[in-house]
């Protein structure tokens, strides 16, 4: 088995990831491993107190959000979200992928291929992942970083949602990618910008789907 978000998290330096913010994307990290069973079907299904744990925490998901991220992640997984009976397996965040879900964390190896490194700068971290994806929304360019957040918090606040932009693009499952995404995009942008909340977003849940969160989060109307 490849290494853990968290492990792979720990590669990274201070510099990109704040002591202060750290322990809230390793709260993420860990409440998302309880968050998929296998159902009396043997097909995935959402933890419902799992969810609503990662959803009601001031830590992570800001007030003015909370109902947002409820209900549209309710909306799409509809009865994918159930009460977990204690003799159900659970799946770990990693596993997801075996079954279908849209959900690779990217590999310590990964990263490393893509030239993000322990020792990698912000300014190289931007030519690496302009290199990896070459449509950069300008929204991340243009938008002037100390305003970010607020720009970031009114978008996924907006009618035609961030959730189902991935849930378009990605499939209904797409919209438990969502929750996690505004975890770490709100934790991370206003303090140390876009390339490094993309890059966490990454090691969560892959560069394909990383790639989508970017373009979803910039604009609600895209389709690949």
């Amino acid at each position: 088995m490849g290494s853990t978000p968290s492990e792979v998290l720990d590669l990274l330096s201070g510099n990109f990831v704040p002591r202060d913010i750290r322990p809230r994307v390793k709260l993420l990290f860990a409440l998302s491993d309880e968050l998929l069973f296998l159902d009396e079907t043997d097909e995935p299904a959402v933890d419902r107190n799992a969810f609503l744990k990662i959803a009601t925490d001031d830590a992570l998901v800001p007030d003015s959000l909370r109902d947002i991220v409820v209900l549209e992640t309710s909306k799409y997984l509809g009865r994918r979200i159930k009460e977990r009976k204690s003799n159900a397996r659970r799946l770990t965040w990693q596993d997801a992928a075996k079954y279908g879900l849209p959900i690779q964390p990217a590999s310590k190896a990964e990263l490393r291929s893509a030239g993000i490194l322990e020792a990698t700068t912000v300014e190289q971290l931007d030519s690496a992942i302009r290199a990896r994806f070459s449509d950069i929304p300008e929204f991340w360019t243009k938008t002037d970083p100390a305003q970010l957040y607020d720009a970031v918090l009114e978008k996924l606040k907006a009618n035609q949602t961030f959730w189902g932009c991935l849930v378009r693009n990605l499939g209904f499952w797409g919209a438990l990618v969502a929750i996690g995404s505004v975890v770490i995009w709100l934790a991370f942008v206003a303090q140390v910008g876009w390339q490094i909340a993309l890059i966490i977003a990454i090691i969560y849940s892959g560069f394909a789907t990383g790639y989508f969160i970017l373009q979803c989060l910039a604009n609600a109307s895209y389709t690949a």
